[in-house]
C-alpha cells in the first residue's frame, strides 16, 4: 500500500568528530591566510628598507664622502697611536728614583740600563765600605725595586770601595 502522508525524514546531528574536522580546517586556513600576509608585509618592508638605505647614501656630495673616508682614516690612525703610547714605557723615569736614593757620599761612576728585563746596573765608588752598605739599606727599602745584587767589589787606587750594583726595577714606574 503506498502511503499519501509523507513520513518526517528525521535529521541526524553532525557527530562531534565532524565538527572538530571543520574547526580544524577553519583554523589551517587562517594560518595559511596569515603566513601570507606576513610573507607579504615582510617582502613590503625589505623594499622600503632598501629604498631608505638607498637614499640615505645619495645624501652628500662625493666631496663629503671622501672628507669622511679621510676623516676615519685619520682616526684609525690616532686610535694606533694611542695604543702605542700606552705601552711606551718612559726610561728617564729612572732618573729620579736614583736621585733620591742615592747616597750623598757616593759616586757614580757608570750606568746600564736593560728596558726589557728592567735592570740597571749602576757602577760606583763609595769613602768606605759602610757607606757602601747604607747604600744597600737604603735601596733594599725602596718598593720600586725588586732585587739588589751587589757585585766587583774592590779598594780602587784612591782607597775608595769601588762597586757595582745591579738593581731589578718594578715596571710600574715607567708607565
Amino acid at each position: 500500500m503506498v502511503e499519501l502522508i509523507h513520513k518526517k525524514i528525521q535529521q541526524r546531528a553532525l557527530p562531534l568528530h565532524n565538527i572538530f574536522f571543520y574547526a580544524a580546517l577553519a583554523v589551517l586556513a587562517l594560518v595559511i591566510a596569515a603566513f601570507a600576509l606576513l610573507v607579504h608585509f615582510e617582502g613590503r618592508s625589505s623594499t622600503l628598507l632598501q629604498d631608505l638605505e638607498n637614499q640615505i647614501l645619495q645624501i652628500g656630495t662625493k666631496e663629503e664622502k671622501q672628507t669622511e673616508k679621510e676623516i676615519f682614516a685619520t682616526k684609525k690612525k690616532i686610535d694606533s697611536f694611542s695604543k702605542l703610547i700606552d705601552i711606551h714605557k718612559k726610561p728617564s723615569l729612572v732618573f729620579p728614583l736614583l736621585e733620591e736614593t742615592v747616597h750623598p757620599q757616593i759616586w757614580l761612576t757608570g750606568f746600564d740600563f736593560n728596558i726589557e728585563s728592567n735592570i740597571l746596573e749602576i757602577s760606583g765608588e763609595a769613602d768606605n765600605f759602610r757607606i757602601l752598605a747604607e747604600q744597600v739599606n737604603i735601596l733594599k727599602e725602596k718598593s720600586e725595586i725588586l732585587g739588589i745584587s751587589l757585585s766587583d767589589i774592590a779598594i780602587s787606587d784612591t782607597g775608595n770601595a769601588s762597586f757595582s750594583l745591579f738593581l731589578t726595577l718594578d715596571p710600574k714606574i715607567f708607565k
